[in-house]
């Protein structure tokens, strides 16, 4: 008896060290969770915060350059508004504002017809007084007076070669290989015809 009641001693013994060992690792598995828990928590807050101000940044910086090319034509609106004609072709190009967009028309004094049109969608300044337009050109549907012609895009240099108090560009009109010179007047008419 003495001997079960030994055993039964030593059994109970070992039972209550495991169940000690067994909550020591378990609370100690439980606190390294608990801790790994509150850094991965900590870490995905901080990447989601870093991915936050990156996109702010990002919708600032996008705002800021459209700002800035909102900017850009306003201030060739300004300087170049009006009609620009050329004395050789009696070509001339118009640079105004119809509907809230700003817009270019390409025509030839007195020749009557549809003559290319479009908005302006951006100036980029190449140089001092130097330009480069991105033009939408607006379709315009065939019929018994013309051929028409469908909407495509098409870029403007021009460069303001104002002197001697006579404002004038270079531009290379429609794609051409050769600038043209066009003198500033305001008066929607041909200038050469009575002068200026």
């Amino acid at each position: 008896m003495k001997k079960t009641a030994v055993i039964v001693i030593l059994l109970s013994a070992v039972l209550v060290l495991t169940s000690c060992i067994t909550v020591n690792i378990n609370t100690g598995d439980t606190k390294e969770a608990e801790t790994t828990n509150a850094e991965q928590t900590t870490a995905a807050e901080t990447q989601a915060e870093t991915a936050e101000q990156t996109a702010e940044a990002t919708t600032a910086a996008d705002t800021e350059v459209e700002q800035t090319e909102q900017e850009r034509l306003a201030e060739f609106y300004k300087s170049y508004a009006g009609y620009w004609s050329n004395s050789e072709n009696w070509d001339f190009i118009w640079f105004g504002n119809e509907n809230g967009e700003n817009r270019v028309t390409f025509g030839v004094w007195n020749a009557g017809g549809p003559f290319p049109s479009g908005t302006v969608t951006s100036v980029t300044k190449t140089g001092d007084n130097s330009y480069l337009l991105k033009i939408s050109i607006d379709a315009v549907p065939e019929n018994d007076e013309n051929g028409g012609w469908e909407a495509y895009e098409t870029e403007l240099p021009l460069t303001d070669v104002s002197e001697n108090g006579i404002t004038r560009i270079s531009a290379r009109y429609l794609n051409e290989t050769e600038y043209r010179t066009f003198m500033y007047h305001k008066e929607a008419e041909n200038p050469f015809v009575g002068g200026l």
